[in-house]
């Protein structure tokens, strides 16, 4: 990737329709039969929340006051008042304000090339769409050692700003345009690229910051390209997570519950096996009839990601029991005792699609040893099939029943795994054919591995 490459001029487009992401949430506006009509009203406090952006740009989102934004605006404290309770529930509307424009200017519409988000990226910073420049950068530096909900907010902005980084490298991973290594590592690296971009413009006045950051984001990612690897490590790449297969008392039922309230859809079905997934090009569900009821045991949950996670909240049957993990992971069981989870993922990908597979084992180190070994990324506390994650929980649970049947990995050459599966000597269950490798992974669980040649897709056992 050259520096024309990246500095390939990509407009952003405006902001329309209803946005998916809340950072924050603030208090419901309070009935006032002399305000305007709810559609007035709404632009109005929308052009209150773009001025309070603004001045939280310039001087800090600490200087955002109700009094301050009423004499900006024209209005009296009251009048505004209407709209925002405190000091606290303005600058978090405001957080989530800027948010929103953000998202409309950056990450819309979320699937595109690395270097063209890092394009829309800085012409964000360079048509200085707020009037300090970008808030976040002002905010966070502000309330860096604060604690409470606007810190919270601000935190989970750069979060996700670093999430929708990640998210394009993994998919630049994905499709060979970069080496496979640490998303997040690199996330890290060109995020702080564009912040000093942005940083240098501000305290300069001078446009060629923005030449100078998007060279170093060229040099950056051509020191990521690939290059002539040994062809055996080549070999041993897992492009996809193909899919899951689980052993269900009744797969047309567990089907009915993914399809109706988990975003899914039903993409084939025989006499005994149900086949579902959010896309033929996603992680697939294989639901195959049990011989008798069957227990969770290994696989604690199926994690999906989504970019509305109250909207995916609201598609669970009625009286759900939802566990909120975290700001952006909520957890709930699915029928049979099979554990899922809604996880929130802005600036791409496919809705509802699996993300996170996550199992309880033993001994997560030796399990953990035995999929780096077998070509699973390590990376932070999980380890990446291309753009997925298995996450590892020591919590013993095996069953001579279990719910998880297997977990099916394409792969470049099914001999290249065998061959590295013999020199660690793991189980290989069965003979190897040609097309399809399975492996036993160490420890009482027995959690089966199956690795399938990419080039030749087999149907889905």
């Amino acid at each position: 990737m050259t520096s024309a490459d990246v500095s390939t001029t990509v407009r952003a487009s405006e902001p329309q329709g209803p946005r998916r992401t809340t950072l924050s949430r603030v208090s419901a506006e309070p009935a006032d039969a002399a305000l305007p009509g709810p559609r007035v009203r709404g632009r109005l406090r929308g052009a209150i929340l773009k001025r309070a952006a603004d001045l939280a740009s310039l001087d800090g989102l600490d200087q955002v006051t109700i009094g301050r934004l009423a004499s900006a605006m024209g209005m009296s404290k009251s009048g505004l008042y209407a709209y925002f309770t405190s000091k606290e529930n303005l600058q978090l509307a405001t957080i989530d304000c800027a948010w929103r424009i953000f998202e409309d200017r950056v990450l819309e519409p979320g699937d595109e090339p690395l270097d063209a988000l890092l394009e829309r990226w800085i012409t964000y910073y360079e048509h200085e769409v707020f009037a300090g420049g970008c808030p976040f950068v002002t905010a966070t530096a502000e309330f860096a050692n604060r604690d409470g909900p606007v810190r919270d907010a601000l935190a989970a902005a750069v979060q996700r700003q670093l999430t929708a980084l990640e998210n394009a490298v993994a998919r630049a991973h994905a499709s060979r345009l970069l080496t496979d290594g640490d998303a997040g590592q690199l996330a890290f690296e060109l995020h702080a690229i564009l912040i000093a971009g942005n940083q240098r413009f501000r305290i300069s006045r001078d446009p060629a910051a923005f030449d100078h950051a998007r060279a170093a984001l060229a040099r950056l990612l051509a020191a990521e390209q690939p290059s002539a690897r040994d062809s055996r490590e080549a070999e041993t790449d897992l492009p996809a997570l193909d899919h899951i297969a689980l052993a269900v008392a009744d797969p047309g039922a567990m089907a009915g519950f993914l399809c109706e309230h988990v975003g899914m859809r039903e993409l084939d079905r025989s006499a005994d096996r149900v086949l579902v997934g959010a896309d033929t090009d996603a992680t697939k569900l294989s639901l195959a009839t049990a011989d008798g009821t069957r227990e969770p045991a290994a696989l604690a949950r199926l994690v999906l990601r989504v970019s509305d996670l109250q909207h995916a909240a609201a598609r669970l049957p009625a009286g759900a029991e939802v566990q909120e993990e975290g700001p952006d992971l909520i957890t709930f069981e699915g029928p049979e005792g099979l554990g899922l989870g809604f996880t929130l993922v802005t600036g791409g990908g496919i809705d509802y699609d699996v993300g996170d597979v996550v199992l309880r084992v033993a001994d997560p180190e030796e399990t953990r040893n035995a999929l780096a070994g077998v070509g699973c990324v390590p990376r932070g506390d999980a380890l990446h099939i291309a753009d997925k994650r298995i996450k590892l929980e020591e919590l013993p649970a095996w069953s001579d029943r279990p719910l998880l049947d297997h977990i099916a990995i394409r792969v470049a050459s099914v001999d290249a795994i065998a061959v590295r599966a013999r020199e660690r000597n793991l189980e290989i269950d069965g003979t190897p054919a040609q097309d399809l490798l399975t492996i036993v992974l160490p420890g009482p669980e027995r959690i089966r591995l199956d690795f399938v040649a990419a080039t030749h897709r087999r149907q889905t056992k």
